[in-house]
């Protein structure tokens, strides 16, 4: 025989008791996505900002590891003229390292060698004598110095040196042009005048 299990009654199935199930709403899931956009954006511009000041740092100690002493003073300075060379002291803007880098010669244009004595570095001050008398021309100094960042500085001085008797008949032939040119202006404005006298007598007795 055949057996068929009964219907559960109405009231026996309004009795189940029915659980809702709540979905988010549109508002909140994007309130949600509105506040996770604005962590990424936080997140980003901090990565950021962290990446330009390590870059900046970099850049930073990398310029002040290649940067060398500058010359701030010469003497005597480049393309002065002398009378005579003797004393050479170069000043530069940072700490100097006295080692075998260090030099100073000095040249002649014709390729003449002059002695230098008592090579000296002192905290900034690089120096240098010239003991010998030299004689009139052109002449280029060259130095080499270590700073303290470990950089070499180098460069060249050109200067001319006059002999005094040479300077002096020099200048005497300048004070001497100057005074015949003043001369010869003095006799023209002279001559000039005399000329212009009989003109100015006739023009009176007209008058």
């Amino acid at each position: 025989s055949t057996w068929w299990a009964p219907l559960p009654s109405k009231q026996a199935v309004r009795a189940i008791p029915v659980r809702r199930v709540r979905f988010p709403s549109t508002s909140a899931f994007s309130q949600q996505k509105m506040a996770s956009s604005k962590t990424l954006r936080k997140l980003l511009a901090l990565m950021l900002a962290t990446s330009l000041a390590f870059a900046s740092t970099a850049v930073l100690s990398t310029g002040s590891l290649g940067a060398q002493a500058r010359l701030l003073e010469s003497s005597p300075s480049d393309g002065e003229a002398l009378l005579t060379l003797d004393n050479i002291r170069l000043e530069f803007d940072s700490l100097l390292i006295a080692d075998a880098s260090a030099t100073v010669t000095v040249t002649r244009t014709n390729g003449q060698s002059i002695p230098v004595v008592d090579l000296s570095v002192e905290d900034t001050v690089l120096s240098a004598r010239v003991t010998q008398e030299i004689p009139s021309g052109t002449y280029d100094i060259d130095y080499a110095v270590r700073s303290a960042d470990g950089g070499i500085n180098e460069g060249t001085l050109r200067v001319s040196v006059d002999e005094p008797s040479q300077a002096l008949s020099g200048g005497l032939l300048a004070v001497l042009g100057i005074f015949f040119a003043l001369f010869g202006v003095m006799l023209l404005v002279f001559f000039a005048d005399k000329r212009r006298r009989p003109e100015r007598a006739s023009r009176r007795s007209a008058t």
